[in-house]
């Protein structure tokens, strides 16, 4: 039998795939800023935090993306945008298991503050 302990992981867990897809769903992107630091509180390396984010987030979007294009209000897609970020995602894919965890610690941290000066701002 689970015991109590377990049964508040599973609940949240459960939490945060809910609030990642939300914030996915809501934003277009973000998930994976929230389910990072999470999936690190759960004692995940920052490796395995980042790659799991992105196994979340990756079907999370294709389903925001489909629902979306079904109610006609994405508008058209920026297909050069796609294009070149593929090539970005496998480049960030093979720089990770290279890089020290501090240093993506701090990448992410500086990236949180940069997209926050930036709402800040609009």
């Amino acid at each position: 039998m689970c015991d109590l302990k377990q049964k508040k992981r599973a609940v949240f867990n459960l939490l945060i795939g809910l609030g990642a897809g939300f914030l996915n769903g809501l934003f277009g992107g973000g998930g994976g800023m929230i389910a990072l630091p999470l999936l690190k509180s759960e004692g995940l390396s920052q490796r395995r935090a980042a790659a799991t984010s992105l196994g979340i987030i990756w079907p999370v979007s294709l389903l925001s993306l489909i629902l979306l294009r079904l109610q006609n209000d994405a508008g058209p897609l920026p297909w050069s945008w796609l294009l070149t970020a593929l090539p970005g995602s496998a480049l960030g894919a093979f720089l990770l298991p290279r890089m020290q965890g501090k240093w993506l610690r701090r990448l992410f941290g500086l990236l949180l503050i940069a997209s926050a000066v930036r709402l800040f701002f609009r």
